[in-house]
């Protein structure tokens, strides 16, 4: 079957197999979505890292209220 394959594109020519490159691309993507998708993951990691922080925080001062009152 390959060689099949082989020799149409062989009797075809260089001009139509070029055509056929063309019909295989992919459709073109928005930046603006690739963009979007980038920016959703960008958040997603920022307010993990928010909460991190925050409760880094708080268990610091309540280790330092503890501290203080000991």
């Amino acid at each position: 079957m390959a060689k099949v394959f082989l020799k149409k594109k062989v009797e075809e020519g260089a001009s139509e197999a070029e055509d056929d490159n063309n019909e295989m691309t992919p459709d073109r993507v928005d930046i603006n979505v690739l963009k979007s998708r980038i920016r959703v993951e960008q958040d997603k990691i920022f307010k993990r890292n928010l909460f991190v922080w925050i409760s880094c925080m708080i268990v610091i001062v309540i280790a330092g209220v503890y501290v203080t009152y000991l």
